[in-house]
Order: structure tokens, then C-alpha cells, then sequence
């Protein structure tokens, strides 16, 4: 089943002053603030922080249900996410704002013959890991939510 990605991705809006608000329970808290620079502003995220390759989780928000795994590539200003189980592969155009990455998805067909999606993820780097929130919308309507995802990727060697 393919579903959402970083930004799988994503959902809420990644400006530095409307930070995505949820639920504080474990299964749906906020990625903690990275850590921040000698000003005490939150470290830039550019594309060199997440270079390579990358093996993710998709939850649907609230839950501990897992939707999705996937692999993503990352380069200079895209995310390439193949979907376990899904014969084609995602491409996500990504920017940075501040400690964060805003990417969104080209549409994609879910499922055979299914509707055309797609998503808008945002995540930040934290512990090594990257994390974030996710929002899936019809392709032909882009203000309709299908679904709202956490995900969590880690660097794969």
C-alpha cells in the first residue's frame, strides 16, 4: 500500500513561526527541536545533511499502525521513494526552510487503477534520524486530505 513519505510527506506548513501542531501523545508527538547554533537559532538542514540513501516507516497520524515501509534516494533537490510492494518509484521535489524540508510529491496512482495522489511532507534531522509529518490529497483536487502520516526514516550505509 503506498501512502505517504516525508514526506511521504507532507502535511503541515513548514514556516518558522506556524510549526505543525498535534497531539503530545507518544504515537503522535512533534519531532524535538534539533539542536540549535551558537545564536541559539535551530541548525540549517541543506541538502548535504541528507544525501543518500534512506529506509523509512510510514504511521497513520494517532496510530501505531504501520502503512508504509520505503526506501528513498536523496540528491541535490529531489527524493526518489519506492514503496515496499509498489512496482514504481515516487519522485518528491524538496526544499529547505531553516532546520526543515519541505517535499512534495509529483501525482502518483494509488493502487491499480486507483486515484491520482499526492503528497506533501515535511521533516527535520534529529538524532540521526529523519522525521517528520506527512499529508496525502487528490492529485485533481490538491485542497482535499486523503490521509495525515508520521514517518521516521534512518541513513542506511
Amino acid at each position: 500500500m503506498r501512502t505517504l513519505l516525508l514526506l511521504a510527506a507532507v502535511l503541515a506548513a513548514c514556516a518558522k513561526a506556524a510549526t505543525p501542531s498535534m497531539p503530545s501523545t507518544p504515537s503522535t508527538a512533534a519531532p524535538a527541536a534539533p539542536a540549535s547554533t551558537a545564536s541559539g537559532s535551530p541548525a540549517r538542514l541543506s541538502s548535504a545533511d541528507i544525501a543518500g540513501t534512506w529506509k523509512g516507516t510510514t504511521w497513520l497520524e494517532g496510530t501505531d499502525s504501520v502503512l508504509a515501509r520505503w526506501t528513498a534516494r536523496a540528491s541535490e533537490s529531489a527524493i526518489t521513494v519506492l514503496y515496499e510492494g509498489e512496482p514504481d518509484s515516487v519522485r518528491y521535489r524538496v526544499t529547505y526552510d531553516a532546520d526543515s524540508l519541505v517535499a512534495v510529491s509529483e501525482p502518483y496512482a494509488h493502487g491499480p487503477g486507483g486515484p491520482k495522489l499526492a503528497d506533501r511532507a515535511v521533516g527535520r534531522l534529529q538524532n540521526g534520524k529523519l522525521v517528520g509529518v506527512a499529508s496525502a490529497t487528490a492529485a485533481a483536487k490538491p485542497d482535499s486530505a486523503v490521509s495525515r502520516t508520521r514517518w521516521e526514516a534512518t541513513r542506511t550505509p
